[in-house]
């Protein structure tokens, strides 16, 4: 069962990630986590994502 709908402002807030992870998602389009919840490993590193803050993103969509 999919957790809250927060816009990607209050979601980065809430688990605390950093404001480039936020620039990152924000510029490749994701609104929020109706959509986060959808994003692949492949797409994080084509974001220019690096191993530790894919852990991060994992950790807080699981």
């Amino acid at each position: 069962m999919p957790g809250p709908d927060l816009p990607l402002m209050d979601f980065c807030a809430a688990f605390e990630l950093s404001q480039d992870i936020h620039a990152k998602l924000a510029d490749s389009g994701y609104i929020g986590t109706q959509t986060i919840r959808y994003i692949i490993v492949s797409e994080l590193k084509e974001m220019g994502f690096k191993s530790g803050k894919i852990a991060a993103m994992k950790d807080v969509v699981a």
